[in-house]
């Protein structure tokens, strides 16, 4: 006879247990990826295709598409948050509107102020990382150099031990095509000995 196990439905609690913090990820698209009717913010989780229940609110994507803002025709300190992040996010880097992108700043959004200091981070790590690639390459390089120089240096060592082989050989009176068949070296080489 089975016994009948009581089981809890399955919600998000149950599956994760108290024990997942919540999880966010959130993807910048600087022109746009979905259709102009839909939002410029979406968010995404996870649900169950047959059902629509959603599994947990534990764990999200949001997408801004940012080329959906129209921040084009509007002076820097007229744009909501999401248009002064599309417009700092289109403009820097870009030369001609260096002077804009400094007004964004000046608007004290402090989402800009954090992109324009990760942004120059990154571009700092960019420089540090190019420096640290040229040592790399460098010290590959020398170790080349210095793996070809010992290479040269074995075979220099064993032609001159040949060498040397074959003028006792010749001295003890061995002909010629006897010290080049052991040795390997050359008829012209044994006789320039």
């Amino acid at each position: 006879m089975k016994k009948k196990v009581h089981r809890e439905p399955l919600t998000s609690d149950v599956i994760f247990n108290g024990k997942l913090k919540k999880s966010i990820v959130i993807v910048i698209l600087r022109d746009t990826y979905f259709p102009e009717s839909e939002p410029p913010h979406s968010c995404f989780m996870l649900k169950s295709r047959e059902t629509g229940k959603i599994l947990s609110e534990m764990m999200q994507l949001h997408i801004l598409e940012l080329g959906k803002y129209q921040w084009e025709e509007k002076e820097a300190e007229e744009l909501n948050p999401l248009e002064v992040l599309s417009a700092y996010m289109s403009c820097s880097g870009d030369p001609e509107r260096e002077a804009y992108v400094e007004r964004l700043l000046g608007t004290g959004d402090e989402v800009i102020a954090m992109a324009d200091k990760e942004l120059k981070k990154v571009s700092e790590d960019g420089r540090l990382s190019a420096y640290r690639m040229s040592k790399e390459m460098y010290q590959i390089d020398q170790a080349i150099r210095m793996r070809t120089a010992k290479e040269q240096g074995i075979e220099q060592g064993r032609i001159k031990g040949r060498l040397e082989v074959a003028k006792k050989m010749k001295a003890r009176g061995m002909s010629v095509e006897e010290i080049a068949e052991l040795t390997g070296l050359s008829p012209q080489e044994i006789e320039n000995l």
